[in-house]
C-alpha cells in the first residue's frame, strides 16, 4: 500500500468486505493506489495446472512442470523421478485443495483477487458506468439522434438495475430546445424545410422507442399522460410550420425586390400609368437620371471583372456573392406568385384526409384565405418558379405536404404495440 506506515494492516482494511452497523453499510477507509508483492508466474502454473487432467499436464510446457516439482520436492529428489512419477507428484500437488490453497496464498494471489473485487470489482464498475451514463446525460444536446442515444442509456440502466424514469423529462427538455432551434432556423429561410422533419422523427422514435419501455406493461395516467404529450407535440409541429407560411405569404414584397416602375423613354424617366405614384416628385433638372436609382435589386449586375455588384445607373459598387443580389440580402422567403401558388397546393392536398382536416380546421382555412384575397395572386406577369411539385408527392421530403404526411402516416399505423 502505497504512503502509509502498517502496510499489512492497510492490506488488510483495505480488501476486507463492508460490514453493516445498525443497519446500515459502511466501508473501511481504503489506500489507492495499492501495491502488493505478487508472484504472478506461480499463480498463472497453479491455476493452469489446477483445470488439467494428468494425461494433459504436457499442454503446461516441460519448465511449469519442473518448477512445481522443484517447489514439492526439491530439486534433487525431482531429478531421480521419472516423467510418470513426476507427473503423479504435480497432478496431486495441485489437485490438493488445502494445498492449492496454500500455494496461491503464498504467491498473495489471493489478496490480488480481492484487491481486484475492491477497487474495479462489479460495484465499483456499476458506479464507474453509471457516472459516464450520466456524463452521456449531460452531453446530450438538441440535434438529430438524441432520442436514440437516450434508448441506449436506457437500456444500460436497466443492465445496472438503476432507476430510468428521469429519462423522460431528459427527452421533453432536449425535444423543446430542438424543436425551438429548427422552427427559427426555417423562419429564416424556405429552404430550410427539410430541418422540420428532424423534431418529428425524433418524436416517432422516442414513441416507438424510449416511451414504450419506460411504461413497460403499463397503463396508468403517467403513460397516457406522456402519450398524450407525444401527439401534442406533433400537431404543434404542424401547425407552427403551417402559421409561418401563412405569415410570410402575409408580408408585404420588399420595394427593393418589386418590379422597377420606371421605364426610360428617350432622354426622361417616366411612369407606366397603373404605377403612377404622385408622391415621387422628378425634379426637372434631374431629368436624364433615373428618380430613384440603386433602389431595385434590377438596378444591380454582376461584374464578373472585379467580382463585384455594379449600379447599372451610377458608379456605385457593393460587395458580395455573384448568387445574392446586395438588395436581395435579408429576404430569403420572397417567392414568384406561382411559387406560393406551389407551396400552398401542396399543404392543402392532405385535406382529403378526415382526420386533417379535424386537426387542422383554423390552418387549412387561413391557408385557403390567403390564396383568394392575397393581391399577389392576380399577378400574373410573372410565372417564374423555383418550387416545383415533386411527382412522388408528399411522400417525397421536397413536397411542402411532407410533414403533415408524416403525422397522419404516425397516427394511421402507430407503434408496433399502441394504437395512437
Amino acid at each position: 500500500i502505497f504512503d502509509v506506515s502498517y502496510k499489512n494492516a492497510s492490506l488488510f482494511n483495505t480488501i476486507q468486505p463492508n460490514v453493516k452497523t445498525n443497519g446500515k453499510t459502511t466501508t473501511a477507509p481504503s489506500s489507492s493506489p495499492a501495491f502488493l508483492s505478487l508472484s504472478a508466474h506461480n499463480a498463472f502454473v497453479y491455476r493452469a495446472a489446477s483445470g488439467l487432467q494428468k494425461d494433459e499436464l504436457h499442454k503446461l510446457g516441460k519448465a511449469c512442470i519442473d518448477r512445481i516439482g522443484h517447489e514439492e520436492v526439491g530439486k534433487f529428489e525431482w531429478k531421480r523421478l521419472s516423467n510418470d512419477e513426476q507427473y503423479d507428484v504435480v497432478y496431486n500437488a495441485v489437485n490438493d485443495s488445502s494445498q492449492y490453497k496454500v500455494r496461491l496464498a503464498s504467491s498473495n494471489f489471493d489478496k490480488f483477487l480481492r484487491l481486484l473485487e475492491k477497487f474495479i470489482g462489479s460495484e465499483v464498475q456499476a458506479d464507474l458506468i453509471e457516472k459516464q451514463l450520466s456524463i452521456h446525460v449531460k452531453k446530450l444536446g438538441p440535434e438529430k439522434g438524441f432520442a436514440t442515444r437516450l434508448l441506449t442509456i436506457f437500456d444500460r440502466c436497466t443492465v445496472l438495475g438503476k432507476s430510468t424514469e428521469y429519462l423522460r423529462d431528459v427527452f421533453w427538455k432536449i425535444y423543446s430546445q430542438y424543436e425551438m432551434s429548427v422552427i427559427e432556423s426555417f423562419k429564416e429561410n424556405y429552404s430550410n424545410l427539410s430541418l422540420l422533419y428532424g423534431p418529428m422523427k425524433e418524436l416517432e422514435l422516442y414513441a416507438c422507442g424510449l416511451h414504450l419501455k419506460l411504461f413497460l406493461n403499463t397503463k396508468d395516467e403517467s403513460w397516457k399522460s406522456d402519450k398524450d404529450a407525444i401527439l401534442a407535440a406533433m400537431r404543434s409541429l404542424v401547425v407552427q410550420y403551417f402559421d409561418i407560411v401563412v405569415d410570410k405569404e402575409s408580408e408585404a414584397t420588399p420595394k427593393a425586390l418589386k418590379k422597377d416602375p420606371w421605364h426610360y423613354h428617350h432622354e426622361k424617366y417616366s411612369l407606366e400609368q397603373e404605377n403612377y405614384d404622385p408622391n415621387v416628385e422628378v425634379p426637372l433638372r434631374d431629368k436624364n437620371k433615373h428618380p430613384e436609382a440603386d433602389q431595385y435589386a434590377s438596378h444591380w449586375k454582376w461584374d464578373n471583372g472585379v467580382k463585384m455588384w455594379r449600379s447599372k445607373h451610377s458608379n456605385d459598387t457593393k460587395e458580395g456573392r455573384e448568387d445574392v443580389n446586395p438588395l436581395a440580402k435579408g429576404h430569403s422567403w420572397v417567392l414568384s406568385p406561382r411559387d406560393w401558388n406551389n407551396i400552398i397546393s401542396m399543404i392543402l392536398m392532405m385535406r382529403c384526409n378526415p382526420h386533417f382536416c379535424t386537426k387542422f380546421g383554423k390552418e387549412i382555412s387561413n391557408l385557403e384565405w390567403r390564396s383568394r384575397i392575397s393581391k399577389r395572386f392576380v399577378d400574373t406577369s410573372d410565372m417564374s418558379s423555383s418550387v416545383t411539385l415533386p411527382s412522388r408527392g408528399p411522400s417525397d421530403q421536397a413536397h411542402w405536404g411532407h410533414l403533415s404526411w408524416r403525422y397522419l402516416r404516425f397516427v394511421g399505423k402507430g407503434s408496433s404495440t399502441s394504437d395512437w
